[in-house]
């Protein structure tokens, strides 16, 4: 071993790194290794050959390296990955110049593993990168979110601010807010709340969730969201720590859409109250005018030219109740306050009565209706007859009325007869006038009906298609249409029926189209102020073998009341100073053996509704009709 070699011994031993000792021209000289092992091929290979020749594509750094280091005089490094790129190896290549005696230049190369290193370096500078996208993130989400941060040392007094606050603040980041002038922004009732939040947190160690309305710098009012967390230490709080939170935007948002609400339910409220004025102002009237053509219906005349002029007014007046049933229907169904009331029923007995009650209308205008079902619809399922009944009339109605022609199907078809449920498919058909394919959907708005060229607009009210298909949603269904001009039109739609055991037959009383038996003796008292209306309820019961007593007014009533005992009061729901729910109290309180029967011709749910809460359970619509009336009080005389 030389002299150099001697000198160079402690500092081999020192390191477990590889030593190239190379001369100015990049041959190596002498090369020493504590581990052989990390020498890729014997050390007497690598003396007298060049750094190219050794290091093949990383020699050029060397070389860099070394120029740099001979022209300087500084000391030189390199970084450079493992030969084989399997291995994910690091090295560092360190270039120093030692003084020599020796003409030419002597240059040590410590070439050091530092895979470890710089997968630490890595990992740093990706967790450091990592770390400042996420605080970047972080202060455009606070600044997106208008959210800043505090916390506020319980020891040391201090509180730390987050550059948002002093913008939701609008204050500049100079001025200095702290513990005691933290709550300035805040008015006196904000200010109490904030201060009560604190100290629970502070004693009972529990977070805190405000929202508060915020003065600013500027003398702005803000709406803000004040959060905090208690941080423990030594079983004390030592630490408050939180968010602050601009909720102006969310804040007023959600005041308008109160305020919205507030305006929705109030229209509403007012439609309601619109509707019930209207129904009960337009049904008063129809009352009398269909109240008086049943009383003339129930006489007899010798001129027949009398008896055309009654049925011409009762069809009149029964036509002007069903448009206003059809906009009631309408506000019922899109206000969502219509219910199905299912009961046990033959769904092919309920469609043969409607389809009765049209033949004679299709035999005016020379047209076949005909009614198909197949037997194995089951003789019992739960259907709200009412609602279907309404949508067949409709469907019949329109075909037979767009049908000038040829005939006109009511099908009923089983599509799944299951153990608890079956599918029934309903199928009314035409062979009229027709619709175009693009007016298929229009048909269905309301107030709209389609006006052909080659056909006169018919009379409706163009809403019974659009009640219709509200009425099939009711059933879960959606109501299908297949029509062309002049071949005709079928409407189809399914209902899924749940099954049930049939109710016993009831004994009802056959009413007569003329001839009601008498009712049984009984002391009624009718109340209305609307004399008209007095004299059909008084004439038709008359009619009925009962003479009632009537008042105009609910003192009368009152008056009567003390004076004489009523198995039954008749009361009109809409009379001025006390009305029909006032005297129907005071009936109940006072004289609780008195059945109470409202007559009304207010129909809306919200009415029916608050009479249920009332317990009244009797109501007689109007316009009645005489078989109703008399149905009704043979049901409260037989409760009596």
């Amino acid at each position: 071993m030389d002299n150099n070699a001697r000198n160079l011994q402690p500092l081999i031993e020192a390191l477990d790194d590889v030593i190239l000792e190379l001369t100015e021209l990049a041959v190596i000289k002498q090369v020493w290794a504590k581990d052989k092992t990390k020498l890729f091929l014997p050390p007497e290979f690598f003396i007298g050959k060049s750094i190219p020749e050794v290091f093949g594509e990383f020699g050029n750094i060397f070389i860099k390296c070394i120029d740099d280091l001979l022209s300087t005089g500084e000391r030189q490094q390199c970084v450079y990955p493992d030969f084989d790129k399997s291995k994910h190896l690091w090295y560092c290549a360190k270039f120093q110049k030692i003084d020599s005696l020796e003409e030419e230049a002597r240059i040590i190369c410590i070439i050091e593993d530092i895979t470890a290193k710089k997968e630490l370096n890595d990992q740093l500078e990706k967790n450091s990168l990592e770390l400042k996208r996420i605080n970047d993130l972080l202060e455009i989400g606070h600044e997106i979110s208008k959210m800043g941060g505090w916390e506020y040392d319980t020891i040391e007094k201090e509180l730390f601010l987050t550059k948002q606050i002093y913008e939701i603040n609008e204050s500049d980041e100079d001025i200095v807010i702290n513990c005691n002038n933290m709550t300035e922004s805040f008015d006196k009732e904000n200010k109490v709340k904030l201060l009560k939040a604190l100290r629970n947190t502070l004693s009972e160690n529990i977070a805190f969730d405000l929202e508060l309305e915020l003065i600013t710098a500027k003398r702005n009012k803000k709406w803000v969201r004040i959060s905090g967390v208690p941080i423990m230490k030594n079983q004390k709080v030592r630490i408050f720590r939180g968010i602050l939170k601009d909720i102006t935007e969310i804040k007023n948002n959600q005041l308008e859409l109160i305020e919205a609400k507030n305006l929705a339910e109030q229209v509403a409220r007012k439609r309601t109250e619109t509707l019930s004025i209207m129904s009960h102002e337009i049904r008063t009237p129809l009352n009398a005018i269909i109240g008086i053509s049943n009383l003339l219906d129930q006489a007899t005349f010798s001129n027949n030219d009398i008896k055309e002029y009654v049925d011409h007014l009762r069809y009149s007046s029964n036509h002007l109740l069903h448009l206003i049933n059809d906009i009631l229907d309408l506000e019922k169904i899109e206000s969502k306050k219509m219910e199905l009331n299912e009961i046990p029923t033959n769904l092919v007995s309920l469609v043969n009565n409607v389809y009765k009650q049209f033949v004679p209308f299709a035999k005016t205008k020379n047209l076949s209706l005909n009614f198909h079902h197949d037997h194995q619809i089951p003789k019992s399922l739960l259907i709200d007859d009412l609602r279907i009944s309404r949508i067949l009339n409709n469907l019949i109605g329109n075909a037979i009325k767009f049908t000038e022609k040829g005939e006109v199907n009511i099908i009923l078809k089983t599509i799944v007869d299951q153990h608890q449920q079956a599918s029934i498919l309903f199928k009314i058909s035409d062979t009229g006038i027709g619709i175009p394919e693009h007016l298929h959907n229009l048909i269905f708005d309301k107030f709209h009906q389609v006006n052909q060229d080659s056909h006169r607009q018919q009379e409706g009210s163009g809403l019974g298609l659009n009640i219709t298909k509200g009425l099939v949603r009711l059933f879960d269904s959606e109501i299908r249409l297949t029509s062309k001009p002049n071949v005709g039109s079928t409407f189809e739609f399914k209902i899924d029926f749940k099954k049930c055991l049939p109710l016993q037959p009831e004994q009802k009383i056959e009413s007569l189209e003329f001839d009601f038996p008498p009712l049984p003796d009984f002391k009624l008292l009718i109340v209305d102020d609307n004399a008209t209306n007095l004299l059909v309820a008084s004439r038709q019961l008359y009619q009925f073998g009962i003479n009632a007593d009537k008042a105009d007014n609910a003192y009368t009533a009152i008056e009567y009341l003390k004076k004489e005992r009523f198995d039954v009061v008749l009361v009109d729901l809409h009379m001025p100073g006390m009305d029909g729910y006032q005297l129907a109290k005071y009936i109940q309180d006072n004289y609780p053996e008195t059945k109470v029967i409202i007559f009304t011709a207010d129909v809306l749910e919200e009415v029916r509704f608050r009479l249920k809460e009332m317990g009244i359970q009797y109501i007689l619509s109007k316009p009645f009709k005489p078989e109703e009336m008399f149905d009704l009080f043979l049901e409260v005389l037989e409760v009596k």
